[in-house]
């Protein structure tokens, strides 16, 4: 069995505008198939060299010795143990959940448990959940360590700030009727890791495969058309509790949060930026499974 969640946004002030409903699934093998109505037609091939060109994802590191030497600066790595224990935002069950959370559950399939987020979290038009994976989708055995965990993908809206910021909640999911999780800032590295700055990206896709965090970025976003990596065993965290993020006086900030994890590397596509507005045959990335 895998755990699924589905996340809905825009149900206006009022709602809940951050709601996560899990589901319990076991698929068969062969058992999906599409209505007749929902074949879009065959695709077409790319044969071109110079289309197929635009599509080789080049490769970006952070140098080690960067990410070292933050991890010198700030201090000793943490795990996501560390971070788990650390929790600080209580999910409500469903029970406690308004009906305008309720009402954002899935039709198909039908969730058999359902959470909500901490109530200042829940209500805020400031950040906007979307995309999740978890410690099922990074081992078979569906546990990262002795941890169960789901690790959720926030974008920032910019309702009263135009930074676009991403951010991850870790979700201790140990215990079902006490999901709990704390705030994760990530970060790019600056300067031979003598800096950082936050991820500019709404956080449309996201996966967990083993000790790694892919997540995207798409073409509005300020750090466009790029899949970030990060690695689960770097997190960083944080000296000085203020909205600044980077190297301060007196330490370092993350946007208030406590913890940051700084990305090792990323992939962008050999033909550039895509825009949606054009058939240019470069893909945006979005999701990503």
């Amino acid at each position: 069995m895998k755990i699924h969640g589905i996340f809905e946004k825009g149900l206006g002030p009022a709602a809940a505008t951050a709601y996560l409903a899990v589901a319990m699934l076991l698929v068969s093998a062969g058992t999906a198939e599409a209505d007749p109505g929902d074949n879009p037609n065959r695709l077409t091939t790319i044969t071109s060299s110079s289309e197929l060109s635009k599509l080789q994802l080049v490769e970006h590191r952070v140098p080690t010795a960067s990410l070292d030497n933050l991890a010198s600066e700030m201090g000793t790595s943490r795990g996501v143990d560390q971070v788990l224990a650390s929790a600080n935002h209580p999910m409500r069950n469903a029970a406690n959940c308004y009906g305008t959370e309720t009402a954002a559950l899935p039709v198909k399939p039908t969730a058999e448990s359902s959470f909500c987020w901490d109530t200042g979290d829940a209500v805020t038009q400031d950040w906007l959940p979307q995309s999740v994976t978890s410690s099922g989708d990074a081992d078979n055995d569906g546990v990262w360590g002795t941890n169960k965990v789901i690790l959720a993908g926030w974008g920032q809206n910019g309702t009263t700030t135009t930074y676009h910021m991403g951010r991850i909640a870790f979700i201790d999911a140990n215990d079902p009727n006490n999901l709990k999780y704390r705030w994760v800032l990530p970060v790019i590295p600056l300067n031979g890791g003598t800096d950082y700055r936050a991820l500019k990206s709404h956080m449309g896709g996201m996966v967990w495969y083993q000790d790694k965090l892919i997540v995207t970025s798409w073409e509005k976003d300020s750090d466009n058309n790029v899949m970030y990596i990060f690695d689960m065993k770097r997190i960083l965290q944080a000296t000085v509790n203020s909205s600044a993020v980077g190297k301060v006086s007196g330490g370092w900030s993350a946007d208030g949060d406590q913890y940051v994890m700084p990305a090792i590397g990323s992939y962008s596509l050999s033909g550039g930026a895509c825009s949606s507005a054009n058939d240019d045959s470069r893909p945006c990335f979005g999701s990503i499974l």
